[in-house]
């Protein structure tokens, strides 16, 4: 058995409320707060995938240097004597 509370609307607080067009209104504050964190997250992967395809691009001007460097050279010094 279900036992429904009747409640006097009288003592219910001014922000609630039962009107459609608020319900409405909640909806559509929900699908908008819905959007903007799906495109905060797009935003970060697109940055995520930026940094890194750029991470690579150093990593192999890095390593493309390596392979071009210059060898060193060894100098020797000596006392003259006259």
């Amino acid at each position: 058995m279900i036992n429904f509370a009747v409640v006097n609307p009288q003592t219910l607080p001014r922000s609630y409320s039962t009107s459609h067009v608020n319900n409405l209104s909640r909806v559509e504050d929900y699908k908008e707060l819905v959007r903007a964190a799906s495109c905060r997250r797009i935003m970060r992967d697109i940055n995520l995938d930026l940094n890194f395809v750029m991470q690579q691009q150093i990593r192999q001007q890095m390593s493309s240097r390596k392979l071009v460097m210059k060898r060193s050279c060894s100098v020797g010094m000596a006392r003259i004597d006259c």
